[in-house]
């Protein structure tokens, strides 16, 4: 179901900053997801399939499937790229690749995605940056369900013998179920960092896991970020939450008082390339959480995710927040 979490707000809105860290960008792509359609320009559109035959010399290329599965490759760019998306989706995903550390541009100008079994929006490789500006009232709709596990790979029911043959059907209601689709974490998820600036708002309906979710850090300067949430998060990262301006408004509507429908959560990493890390920094904005789960957490767990040498507790990890919010 499609959130709305500002249209009847009467909450403090905070201020919207300009992301101090934003490059300049080389060029800029511009997609209409309404009919499929890039530009270079915003003046002269073609269809996807010809922007992907004629742009393979520049280093992007972008694909659509029949599912309305949008790829955009650019694995081969040096160029730092803005993509500005706009217009609706109505069933699909639009996955973003980029070489390794680069920093990229992405503009949600008034997009309406409701997802399939994949999450909306997608952004790779871990090591990438990704510059969200919010402008218009956007919209990302998760079509996953909390509770069934996605995997493009079988697509089939837990139980099934061709998946784990040591289930007994007979159990067959107690088990997970599968469904073919990705297990990304969420509903706009990248593997490596969000950082979300602009005056616009964005909606995100979370229904199996988390709302907004990053491998790295996420960071807020600007924009009305609303988040209805029966999954498991609102928004999750793995290395840090850091806010300095703009709204944040979470609503949990799921019934499980743990693990299901949580506000911000810092899930903490104790891996060689994070190790330490797992904090919460508030030093402006306004954070608003109406849930049955834990509001706000950030920690580790020392036993499961302990893999460096020397190690710091799990009490290590701490929110810490400065001026008002």
């Amino acid at each position: 179901e499609k959130a709305d979490l500002f249209s009847s707000y009467t909450g403090v809105l905070g201020d919207n900053l300009a992301d101090p860290s934003e490059p300049s960008y080389d060029r800029t792509v511009y997609i209409n997801l309404s009919d499929l359609t890039v530009s270079a320009d915003d003046v002269s559109y073609f269809s996807i399939a010809e922007y992907g035959d004629t742009a393979a010399g520049d280093g992007i290329v972008i694909t659509a499937d029949s599912d309305g599965y949008i790829t955009v490759n650019a694995e081969e760019c040096r160029d730092t790229v803005r993509y500005v998306l706009s217009g609706t989706l109505s069933r699909g995903t639009v996955d973003i690749s980029a070489v390794k550390k680069a920093s990229l541009g992405i503009v949600l100008n008034n997009v309406d995605i409701m997802s399939g079994n994949n999450p909306a929006i997608t952004v790779s490789p871990k090591t990438s940056t990704a510059f969200v500006e919010l402008k218009g009232t956007n919209y990302l709709t998760d079509g996953r369900i909390f509770g069934i596990g996605y995997s493009s790979s079988n697509g089939k029911d837990y139980y099934d013998s061709s998946v784990d043959s040591s289930v007994d059907v007979s159990d067959a209601a107690l088990t997970q179920k599968w469904a073919k689709g990705s297990d990304d974490n969420g509903v706009m998820a990248t593997k490596g960092t969000f950082r979300f600036s602009g005056d616009g708002i964005l909606n995100v309906s979370s229904a199996y896991k988390h709302g907004i979710y990053a491998k790295n850090r996420i960071y807020v300067y600007g924009g009305e970020i609303g988040v209805k949430n029966s999954g498991r998060s609102g928004i999750q990262s793995k290395n840090g939450y850091d806010m300095f301006g703009g709204t944040v408004n979470i609503e949990g509507t799921g019934n499980h008082t743990n693990s299901q429908s949580r506000g911000i959560i810092v899930s903490g990493d104790e891996s060689k390339d994070g190790a330490g890390l797992g904090g919460i920094n508030i030093e402006g904005g306004v954070i608003n959480i109406n849930t049955v789960g834990k509001a706000m957490s950030a920690k580790w767990s020392l036993k499961t995710d302990a893999e460096t040498e020397e190690t710091a507790s799990a009490e290590a990890a701490e929110i810490e927040t400065i001026g008002e919010a």
